[in-house]
């Protein structure tokens, strides 16, 4: 069964998605180790949302420091696209480094919600990573409840292809 196979014009830039639903669940069950329940759930959640989404994923990633949460992560980008990490459409971000001054709360604010809308406009299929969430001011992620939402809205573009995980 085709998982998520698709090729989309992004202005100018074609991005594909090759994985079928086993190779997808190889590629995590034979990179991420001692995790089998987790790599399972990965595996489906993420499957499920690339064959037939309708609103955005959201995942959590929680345990203690150590236990690969951020690595899982990075596998979910390389399984989902070509260059992984390096793909212009997989964005990492650190709450312990990019987002530790609470006074700056509403330009980090700005700066995550010009990033997100301005990436799903110029195509809807994007990973957006959001590490050390617990690290990050109290309320600055409410800023994605729009993008995050069922409802469509008012919105412009497609935000139902994006997938947003976050790690504590």
């Amino acid at each position: 069964m085709p998982l998520g196979v698709f090729k989309q014009k992004s202005r100018n830039l074609t991005i594909a998605v090759t994985q079928t639903a086993p190779n997808f669940y190889q590629h995590l069950q034979s990179t991420i180790y001692g995790q089998h329940i987790a790599t399972a759930t990965i595996a489906k959640l993420i499957g499920n949302h690339l064959e037939k989404s309708t609103q955005p994923l959201t995942v959590t990633f929680q345990g203690p420091t150590g236990v690969g949460k951020s690595y899982a992560s990075r596998k979910v980008a390389e399984a989902v696209f070509t260059l992984g990490l390096e793909s212009r459409f997989v964005h990492f971000w650190s709450g312990a480094t990019l987002f530790t001054d609470v006074e700056k709360k509403s330009h980090y604010e700005k700066q995550i919600k010009d990033w997100v809308s301005t990436n799903i406009s110029s195509c809807p299929h994007q990973l957006f990573v959001f590490d050390e969430v617990d690290e990050m001011p109290d309320g600055l992620l409410n800023v994605l409840r729009s993008y995050i939402s069922p409802s469509p809205g008012d919105r412009s573009a497609d935000y139902s292809k994006a997938i947003y995980i976050f790690i504590t």
